[in-house]
Order: C-alpha cells, then structure tokens, then sequence
C-alpha cells in the first residue's frame, strides 16, 4: 500500500493521505490550501513571481490541482507544500 505523506514548509508534517487526490482534498478541506494561498514561479535571473492560487489556475483551481500527480504538485507548490511517496507494509502485502 502506498501512503502520500503531507508536508508544509513551516509546520513539517501535517498530514497522510492515500492518493494525490486524497492529499489535495485533505489540503483543501482543512484550509492549508485556499484560492488565496501563494504560488510561486521562478522568473529567471533568480527572481520569482508571486500569484494567487486562483490567478494562477483559473476559477476552476480545485478541480485543475487534483489532476496533478505528486511531481507536478511539488513543482507547482515548491516551497509550500511537498508530497512524498512511503510503502507501508500492513501484513497483507
């Protein structure tokens, strides 16, 4: 079974999920991610520019995010939020 561990830059670990999918909706759910959260892009010549999630993916950014898979949402959200993959063992496997 494969567990998505659930990081934000400040706090460390705040959450497990068992998708992508589950993990956004976790973020979402619980607030950590709002259309007015900040994202990040890098502009070159070591600048980044700064947006809203809703600027940034459009009126429909929920449903946009949750088609992501984890390498895409760790690129989009570098420096906010990061997912990493774990195999949990639970006897069955």
């Amino acid at each position: 079974m494969i567990a998505i561990i659930i990081k934000e830059e400040c706090h460390g670990f705040i959450g497990v999920a068992d998708s992508v999918v589950h993990a956004i909706d976790f973020l979402i759910e619980n607030h950590w991610l709002t259309e007015y959260s900040s994202v990040f892009q890098y502009a070159g010549n070591g600048k980044w520019t700064e947006s809203s999630v809703k600027e940034r993916f459009g009126d429909n950014w929920a449903q946009t995010i949750k088609q992501f898979n984890r390498e895409k949402f760790n690129n989009e959200f570098e420096g906010s939020f990061y997912f990493s993959e774990e195999t949990v063992y639970t006897g069955e496997d």
